[in-house]
């Protein structure tokens, strides 16, 4: 039964942030799951491929009639009338998104048996913020703006003494191609997400936060567990750099790539449809905040092969393993062997400037 959602916490920020698009994986192929030397001659569009699900799009003003009936009730009788037009967007705990493979599953060969999913990343979420914040970037702008602007203005703009003020000038100037970076993004969208929402950046979310739906209009929960860390592909599907200048080493640093979540009760998602958080056990340690402390503060020996570090008081470092919602994967597991090899690293790492 689905029931009104309920804030368990008031001692936070009560955000929430709404569902501007779902993805699914397209049928797999051999150039979705390139090796590092196929990488190189693979065009961007054949990197990550995604396609946009044709959910239904949600409606608030459904929710309010005069016909008696339970909520639940109302739901299922629109989902009938509508599942010949529409496509279900539903996510399962530890699987994810029903009928669809992402990073946290892989196939054991042609076997259809699969190994353990990665629970803990069950969904990734991207937003539109987060691009936001990237594209705002002067050495990363031009990854994101201009495939939507015209050839002399993309020579106008190289041809400038400071290419990234005169990018950022001509985007804001112009509403329009903003709002087409926009509807491009949500149409073919670049770090492979789940799902893309809008109303929240790596800033505004922790590790451990608990989102569930406004309006009692689905049964989905889900947990934050990590940010994502993103790998080669990243900068493969922009058309960006490697290294200390490309944008995954930025997002990498910042939280940007999007976040992993585990869920706890399934639902089903629609365009449109809010998400509130309920719960924050760990409001210091944000998506940024974790981002920056394991994967932002290394020498450029780490950085520019996404290693993790450690450069602050191993206090810290304890406090970051002891969540118990931390993804192992890349997180936990990369901290907590900083932390099992501490001394080592302090006594040589360190003086060392390995970091």
């Amino acid at each position: 039964m689905i029931k009104q959602t309920q804030v368990s916490d008031v001692s936070f920020e009560p955000i929430e942030f709404s569902i501007k698009g779902v993805y699914a994986q397209v049928p797999r192929k051999e150039e979705n799951y390139p090796s590092r030397q196929q990488v190189t001659t693979l065009s961007n569009d054949k990197v990550m491929v995604r396609r946009r699900m044709n959910t239904r799009p949600f409606d608030p003003k459904e929710l309010i009639g005069k016909n008696n009936g339970s909520l639940h009730e109302k739901l299922a009788l629109k989902l009938k009338n509508d599942q010949d037009r529409y496509e279900v967007a539903r996510f399962e705990p530890v699987t994810g998104l029903v009928g669809s493979e992402f990073f946290h599953v892989k196939h054991l060969g042609k076997s259809d048996n699969q190994i353990p999913a990665h629970e803990d990343r069950a969904i990734l979420f991207q937003s539109l913020e987060n691009y936001q914040k990237l594209s705002a970037e002067p050495t990363l702008s031009r990854f994101f703006t201009n495939k939507f602007i015209s050839v002399k203005e993309q020579n106008d703009i190289k041809n400038s003494k400071n290419m990234g003020k005169s990018l950022n000038n001509k985007t804001n100037n112009n509403s329009s191609n903003v709002s087409n970076i926009v509807n491009s993004i949500l149409d073919n969208p670049l770090f492979g997400e789940n799902v893309i929402v809008s109303g929240v950046s790596s800033y505004h979310i922790s590790n451990g936060d608990i989102f569930e739906m406004k309006g009692g209009c689905s049964t989905l929960k889900i947990e934050v567990t990590s940010p994502r860390l993103p790998c080669v592909l990243v900068d493969k599907r922009n058309g960006s750099l490697c290294g200390m200048k490309g944008v995954k080493r930025y997002a990498s640093t910042y939280g940007l790539a999007g976040w992993f979540t585990r869920v706890l009760e399934a639902g089903e998602l629609e365009n449109g449809m809010v998400l509130v958080r309920t719960s924050s056990p760990h409001p210091k340690w944000t998506l940024e905040y974790i981002s920056m402390a394991l994967y932002g503060e290394g020498s450029e020996r780490f950085m520019s092969r996404n290693w993790a570090s450690w450069a602050r008081d191993v206090g810290e470092l304890r406090e970051l393993c002891s969540l118990k919602q931390l993804a192992k994967y890349e997180w936990y597991n990369e901290a907590q062997y900083i932390l099992d090899k501490w001394s080592w690293y302090e006594n040589h790492a360190t003086k060392n400037k390995l970091w």
